[in-house]
């Protein structure tokens, strides 16, 4: 079987939508198959294993190359909430569009943001996409205008993209957080899985339609 032959993989692309100064910015990232974690999903594009490549800036995208997929563990048909919570990864659940911020935009920028009732918290990024910190909106909304996101970050609570969401629950309920950053293993960060998405995602497990 020619290489072009082998059945391929479908990996998710997560996207970092970074307000940069007066910009903005995508970075990509992909979970690689073979090498267990997510790197910069353009390093994709120079892999001979890469079939196709694509992303929007509203819904993430997608990457298809004949890796072969990491191996997932079987679930048992009746496995009960606690042994999902301990077996489903944080790379698996982050959302694939996250909006972030680097310590440069003024804060009236940053506040602008917060008009989106989604974004619970901005991360705030240095380099290229290490977490530095956060910034919430109570701070945000209560801070003067003067001034800039580096002014009012704050150290975040993080977990690796492979812990477990049951780790990520424990954390938030001990930390009296409503939010973790997920990152990789090179500190780049991934995403942010709020209580709100632990929420959603145990009354789907319980068998709830959410919207």
């Amino acid at each position: 079987m020619s290489a072009k032959d082998e059945p391929a993989t479908t990996v998710a692309i997560r996207l970092l939508d970074v307000l940069d100064g007066d910009a903005t910015r995508l970075e990509p990232l992909a979970r690689c198959p073979r090498q267990g974690m997510s790197i910069d999903a353009r390093r994709c594009v120079t892999c001979a294993r890469m079939r196709s490549i694509a992303w929007d800036p509203k819904s993430g995208g997608e990457v298809s190359c004949t890796a072969e997929p990491e191996a997932v563990h079987a679930m048992p048909a009746r496995a009960d909430i606690a042994e999902i919570a301990a077996r489903r990864r944080l790379h698996e659940v982050v959302a694939p569009v996250t909006r972030c911020i680097t310590k440069e935009p003024p804060l009236a920028r940053e506040r602008a943001l917060f008009a989106d009732e989604r974004v619970v918290c901005l991360p705030v990024i240095e380099g290229v996409m290490k977490l530095a910190g956060t910034v919430t909106r109570a701070d945000a909304l209560a801070a003067p205008n003067e001034g800039r996101a580096s002014d009012l970050l704050l150290h975040q609570v993080s977990l690796p993209e492979h812990a477990s969401i049951g780790s990520a629950i424990a954390l938030m309920a001990t930390s009296e957080t409503d939010h973790v950053a997920v990152v990789t293993d090179e500190g780049d960060l991934l995403g942010i899985w709020s209580a709100k998405d632990a929420l959603r995602w145990v009354s789907e497990r319980m068998g709830y339609v959410i919207r």
